[in-house]
């Protein structure tokens, strides 16, 4: 059986959240009425043993017009319909891109429209605990949440939330932009994740983490022959022609990589 969260708590959901407005224009999400508070939808993510659900209000699911759209499609059919299926009213299952980790962020915004990014928490909050047991865990805890961001842009274009994805653009930025100015930097299992999950070179997340990356990776940390392998040779050679095709620019803009919102 999985296991069972329900996030509609909204103090719980909303506490220490670090929300980074996007610069572009926001479109004005309706608030949620809860005219219906006890209908729920499961959001179930992983397979088998590792299948994980998050119980959420129906309205709140709603937000998301292809989530809407899933949980409305049998409305129109009897239930002795053969093409009906029962499960589809309340359950939404997402394919094995989709990272737990990606999910949880989506139910954070979709009741909160913020999210909880530990990299960029008040270290000294009072009462906040570590989601990690030990110390040695926090590195692979905090890297895997960078990846979760990354595949929470790709899970929002999905559920067609252009402001989530630009959410968790700007959040992505803000952790690259962490630390004293001039020493940002842009780890590198994050380029290589965004390049494992794209294949072309206009795509937004390629654009943005090379831009990124022109500004503030240096190369000439590593001799020739020992570059690392998570940069590849397809990131190296879109690096090189980033300088050319913008010679004037020497910052990286994050609002130059937002997706229009209607």
């Amino acid at each position: 059986m999985s296991e069972v969260e329900e996030l509609s708590d909204l103090e719980s959901v909303a506490s220490h959240v670090v929300e980074l407005e996007p610069l572009k224009k926001k479109r004005k999400m309706s608030p949620v009425a809860f005219s219906d508070p006890t209908a729920t939808v499961n959001l179930i993510v992983g397979r088998d043993h590792n299948e994980k659900t998050f119980l959420v209000r129906a309205e709140v699911a709603n937000k998301s017009p292809v989530l809407k759209a899933s949980f409305e499609s049998n409305n129109y059919l009897d239930e002795d319909d053969e093409c009906y299926d029962a499960e589809r009213d309340h359950t939404y299952r997402f394919g094995d891109s989709t990272s737990e980790g990606a999910l949880r962020f989506l139910v954070q915004w979709l009741y909160s429209q913020e999210l909880t990014v530990f990299r960029l928490r008040d270290n000294d909050a009072e009462g906040e605990e570590n989601p990690w047991a030990h110390d040695d865990e926090r590195t692979e805890y905090l890297d895997q949440e960078e990846l979760d961001l990354i595949n929470l842009w790709v899970l929002a274009e999905e559920l067609e939330l252009p402001e989530l994805q630009n959410l968790a653009l700007t959040t992505i930025d803000g952790v690259i932009r962490l630390g004293e100015p001039g020493h940002c930097d842009v780890h590198l299992h994050v380029i290589d994740h965004i390049y494992n999950i794209t294949d072309i070179w206009e795509h937004p997340l390629r654009l943005y983490i090379v831009a990124a990356s022109a500004q503030h990776i240096s190369l000439d940390r590593y001799d020739h022959g020992d570059i690392p392998s998570e940069l590849s040779i397809e990131f190296l050679f879109e690096l090189a022609q980033y300088q050319p095709r913008n010679p004037h620019k020497q910052v990286c803009n994050i609002a130059d990589f937002l997706v229009n919102v209607d």
